[in-house]
C-alpha cells in the first residue's frame, strides 16, 4: 500500500491566513457595530434635545410675558394672593415688553429664556437685578374659562405651597425667595436656579452607578430629615425624579411642595401618650412611640401614583373600600425615596412599571405587586446587599414595618 502524500503545507497556511481575516474582519465589524450602535444613541439623543428645544421655543414665543408686539399688563389688584405674607409691591401697572425688549417683573426679575411649561405655569430663567443673582421664576396662570370657585381653590393650594416652602431653608430644599402678584389671575414665586439637569432626565440616559445613586439618595433623605422633623412636620407627598434637581456643582435639591401635608395642628397627644387625630376613627389613636404621627388623607386621588405606597390607595392597600379615611404619615416619603432609590439603580420602577396611572388607580397595582414584596431584575449581581436591604426597608407594605425618615436617613448603606 502506498504511503499518503505528504501534507500541503502551503494550502494550510493559506487557511489559517484566511481565518486569521475572517476572525479580525469579524472583530472590526463588531467593533462598528458598537460605534454605530453609540452613534444612533447620540443621534436620538439629539433627535430629543432639539425637539424639546423646538418645543421650548414655541412656548416662549406664545408667551403671555415675552411674545412679539407690544403687550400690557397691569398691576397687582389685591385678590386671594393677599393671604401670603408679607408680599411684596405689586407688578409695575402699565409696564409694556417686546420681543426685543424682555419682560421686568415687580421691577427687579428680567426674564430671560422659558426653562419648562406646565398645563397653568411657565419657569422662565430670571436675573435678580436688586440681588444681582440668577433665579428661577414661576409664573401661575388662572384660566379665565375657570369659574370662581376653582380659581379660589386653586389660589387657596398655591397660598398653602408657599407658605410650606418659604419656611424651608436647608442645603437639599430648592430655596423660595419671593413671591407677588402680577395681576387678579396670575402671581409669581421666586425660586432658587438649579442650572442642572433633573433626576428624570438624568435617569433616561439609564440607571446611576450605586456610589453616584447612593450620593444622591443620600441627599435626598437629609432633605427629608429636615422637612420631617419639629417644628415644620412636613409630608413632601410628591417625592419623583422630576423634583428631584441639581444644582451647577451637582447638588441633589427636593423640589414642588405643591402636594405637601403639615403635620401641625392635626395631631395631638393625649395624657397618656398616645396620639389622636380629631375627628378621625380609632384607627387614628395608636402609642406615639410605636409609629409616627399620622393624619388623615384628604386628597385621596392626587400624587404620582408609582410613587406613593399602598396606603394612599384606600379599598386597594391597608383600609378596604368603606372604611375610614387612610391614614398616612412622612413614612409616605419614606416609601417613595425606595422608589426612587430602585429606579436609580436599574432603570425601573419596581411596582406597575410601564402601567398607566389609570390602571394603577383601578387594578390597585400598587398595592397588588407591593405585598409580594419587592422583586430585583435577575442581572443585579453589581448592586450591593446593603443597598436592596434598604430598598426592601422602604418599600415594607405595612407602614408598621416602614422606617421612618430619621431611621432611613441613617441607614448603614447611606453611612457605608
Amino acid at each position: 500500500m502506498p504511503p499518503p502524500p505528504p501534507p500541503n503545507t502551503a494550502d494550510e497556511a493559506s487557511l489559517r491566513e484566511v481565518a486569521e481575516a475572517l476572525r479580525a474582519r469579524q472583530s472590526s465589524l463588531a467593533r462598528e457595530e458598537v460605534a454605530l450602535k453609540e452613534e444612533r444613541d447620540r443621534l436620538e439623543r439629539e433627535n430629543i434635545a432639539l425637539a424639546h428645544e423646538m418645543r421650548r421655543q414655541r412656548y416662549e414665543e406664545a408667551s403671555r410675558f415675552l411674545g412679539s408686539g407690544t403687550r400690557s399688563i397691569g398691576g397687582g389688584g389685591g385678590g386671594g394672593l393677599a393671604a401670603i405674607q408679607p408680599l411684596p409691591a405689586p407688578f409695575p401697572a402699565h409696564a409694556t415688553w417686546t420681543a426685543s425688549q424682555p419682560a421686568m417683573l415687580n421691577g427687579r426679575y428680567l426674564l430671560l429664556s422659558l426653562i419648562g411649561k406646565g398645563e397653568f405655569s411657565e419657569v422662565w430663567h430670571a436675573v435678580d437685578l436688586k440681588e444681582n443673582r440668577e433665579v428661577a421664576c414661576k409664573l401661575h396662570q388662572l384660566s379665565n374659562l375657570w369659574k370662581e370657585e376653582r380659581k379660589a381653590s386653586y389660589v387657596k393650594h398655591a397660598i398653602r405651597e408657599v407658605n410650606i416652602h418659604k419656611r424651608l431653608q436647608h442645603a437639599n430644599v430648592v430655596a423660595h425667595l419671593d413671591v407677588f402678584e402680577i395681576d387678579a389671575d396670575s402671581f409669581c414665586t421666586i425660586l432658587e436656579l438649579c442650572k442642572g439637569p433633573d433626576l428624570e432626565h438624568v435617569l433616561r440616559a439609564g440607571p446611576l452607578p450605586e456610589r453616584v445613586a447612593k450620593s444622591v439618595v443620600r441627599q435626598v433623605m437629609s432633605a427629608l430629615r429636615y422637612v420631617s422633623a419639629p417644628p415644620r412636620r412636613i409630608i413632601h407627598y410628591d417625592l419623583k425624579p422630576a423634583n428631584v434637581l441639581f444644582d451647577e456643582a451637582g447638588t441633589a435639591k427636593i423640589s414642588d411642595f405643591g402636594l405637601s401635608k403639615e403635620m401641625d395642628g392635626d395631631v395631638a397627644p393625649t395624657a397618656n401618650g398616645i396620639v389622636s387625630v380629631p375627628g378621625t376613627s380609632s384607627l387614628s389613636t395608636f402609642a406615639a412611640s410605636a409609629m409616627p404621627s399620622r393624619i388623615e388623607l384628604t386628597s385621596v386621588g392626587v400624587g404620582t401614583y408609582w410613587y406613593l405606597p399602598p396606603e394612599c390607595f384606600p379599598g386597594t392597600g391597608e383600609l378596604a373600600a368603606g372604611t375610614a379615611p387612610p391614614q398616612i404619615s412622612s413614612k409616605v416619603d419614606v416609601w417613595s425615596a425606595g422608589v426612587l432609590t430602585y429606579q436609580a439603580l436599574f432603570g425601573e420602577r419596581p411596582f406597575a412599571h410601564g402601567q398607566s396611572q389609570e390602571t394603577i388607580l383601578r387594578e390597585g397595582s400598587i398595592a397588588a405587586e407591593a405585598r409580594k414584596g419587592v422583586q430585583f431584575p435577575p442581572k443585579s449581581g453589581h448592586i450591593s446587599e446593603h443597598a436592596k436591604e434598604f430598598i426592601r426597608r422602604c418599600l415594607s407594605y405595612h407602614q408598621e414595618d416602614r422606617p421612618d425618615v430619621a431611621t432611613a436617613a441613617d441607614d448603614p448603606w447611606l453611612r457605608a
